[in-house]
């Protein structure tokens, strides 16, 4: 996956390639904006960077070093997806988490990765549980929560997250993604 293969996102791409760039990676990310526009595959191309083990000048992953090619094929041991179990997301997944994370070395050789998808679906316990981690967030760790609707975070959780607003696509990038798979 490669920040190339993003269509559409320009301003988030900027400021997520300035803060690789000057080295100022920050813990958490926040992704909004509506469904369908790339804020997950922002993420895991982001944490395919992250991880590279050969990068290059374009902040684009290699693609074929043993870390990218295994976060291609969604085998990454330092990387973890958290998703709605049924309609929400409950304590014992961010647990489960925080366990992986506070407890066990990074695998490869640069960050630990966990994108909570749908975040605005974390139960109260659930929110509670990630809130104590981001405010002592642990080193080589950085957190992505994706959703179509911040309003329903709790603010302290907004509040140490760096937010990021993907944009609907443009009908000419929408035709160009259709014609490109079909």
């Amino acid at each position: 996956m490669q920040f190339t293969d993003i269509l559409g996102q320009e301003q988030a791409l900027h400021i997520l390639c300035q803060a690789i760039s000057h080295h100022q990676v920050a813990h958490a990310y926040l992704f909004n904006g509506p469904e369908g526009v790339g804020k997950k595959k922002t993420a895991l191309a982001l944490a395919q960077y992250l991880n590279c083990e050969q990068p290059d000048e374009q902040l684009n992953s290699c693609g074929t070093c043993p870390s990218c090619r295994q976060a291609t094929s969604g085998n990454y041991p330092d990387l973890f997806l958290v998703e709605p179990d049924g309609t929400t997301i409950k304590i014992e997944q961010i647990r489960s988490c925080n366990i992986i994370y506070k407890y066990i070395k990074v695998f490869h050789c640069g960050y630990q990765v966990v994108i909570i998808d749908q975040a605005h679906t974390m139960t109260e316990q659930a929110a509670n549980c990630l809130l104590k981690t981001l405010e002592e967030p642990p080193a080589n760790t950085v957190f992505f929560l994706i959703t179509s609707q911040s309003a329903m975070l709790p603010i302290t959780i907004i509040s140490r997250c760096q937010q990021l607003q993907f944009h609907p696509l443009a009908p000419e990038i929408i035709r160009q993604v259709l014609q490109a798979k079909y």
